[in-house]
């Protein structure tokens, strides 16, 4: 009975002080009581419970803003060939180089450039981010046009000159030669050496340009693809060469290099490249670097020079290597 008797009364305080204990958000405590009865004492202890300040995890947390960087910037430095072709306007003259079938080779120069571009739209797609971007830029290039030319002019101080010949791709010059005056003399002929020769012009180019980029990942290649138009803006070099122009029945006109100014081109312009990100000691940037190398090409040829013998056609290929900032 007194076993009972004790039961209910430890119950009794127990619930009784349960109520009476103060919880906050933060921490839920009780401190130990004791209960005498009859000489028995009974001791109520309860450990300290601590909760976490914020039941949700996500209001706690601090939210970034990822920026946008949709400007660039790059400069590049490569190699520009100049393909020229001199196409004769009648069947009566031809440039050396028609006239034995030598064929007009592709003239290298270094090229340097710079650009500003603006990243206006993101497509989404399976393989990757699409980026487009207008792309305003220079390059400071040249055109040089290269032919066949006469090493020695003086080997046309002839008495006589009867034709030109083509004789396995070499020139041959057919005069007659006097050998008693007035009229008395020889037919004979003579192989002419030739040299190569370029007339150089300083060009100017000011690009439009609508970029395409591929972007899958910080960590992977991007692809782009470019197109638009080149205004170059042109200016002879040098007025020091001469070019010929030759009839099968031995008669010539020279033109000095000073005559074949050429005139400012509107092209258009293709491009496709590769570049590689790259962040300062491998830790993910908001502003970042790329390295990549591109192949450019305006075709199809265009109209650069013309007059009653000729017509000089040119079309440029180009290889870069560029280095692109992203702000």
């Amino acid at each position: 009975m007194r076993i009972f008797f004790y039961s209910v009364l430890l119950l009794t305080g127990a619930t009784s002080f349960g109520h009476s204990c103060i919880t906050t958000p933060i921490v839920f405590a009780m401190e130990s009581d004791t209960l005498i009865i009859d000489t028995d004492t009974i001791f109520i202890e309860q450990d300290q419970v601590q909760l976490p300040e914020d039941s949700l995890p996500g209001e706690s947390l601090k939210r970034t803003r990822v920026k946008s960087h949709p400007w660039s910037a790059s400069l590049s430095i490569g190699v520009n060939l100049t393909h020229a072709q001199v196409l004769a306007n009648s069947s009566d003259y031809k440039t050396i180089n028609d006239f034995i079938g030598l064929p007009y080779r592709p003239q290298p120069n270094v090229l340097f450039g710079a650009d500003l571009g603006y990243r206006f739209l993101t497509i989404p797609s399976n393989a990757g981010g699409i980026e487009l971007s207008a792309i305003a830029g220079y390059h400071r290039n040249k055109i040089s046009v290269g032919f066949a030319s006469i090493e020695n002019p003086s080997d046309l101080n002839r008495d006589s000159l009867l034709f030109f010949n083509n004789e396995g791709g070499e020139l041959v010059l057919g005069y007659f030669t006097i050998t008693d005056a007035p009229f008395i003399g020889e037919v004979d002929s003579t192989y002419l050496f030739l040299n190569k020769k370029t007339i150089d012009y300083q060009t100017h180019d000011v690009t439009a340009k609508l970029r395409a980029t591929l972007n899958n990942g910080p960590r992977r290649a991007r692809l782009f693809l470019e197109t638009g138009v080149v205004r170059r803006f042109v200016r002879l070099n040098d007025a020091t060469q001469e070019l010929y122009v030759l009839n099968e029945n031995g008669t010539y006109d020279v033109l000095n290099s000073e005559q074949i100014t050429g005139r400012n081109l509107l092209v258009p312009h293709f491009a496709v490249g590769v570049e590689k990100r790259f962040d300062a000691n491998g830790v993910y940037q908001d502003n970042y670097f790329t390295l990549g190398s591109s192949f450019s090409a305006s075709f199809p040829s265009a109209s650069f020079y013309a007059n009653d013998f000729f017509n000089v056609e040119i079309r440029n290929y180009a290889w870069s290597v560029v280095a692109r900032y992203f702000f």
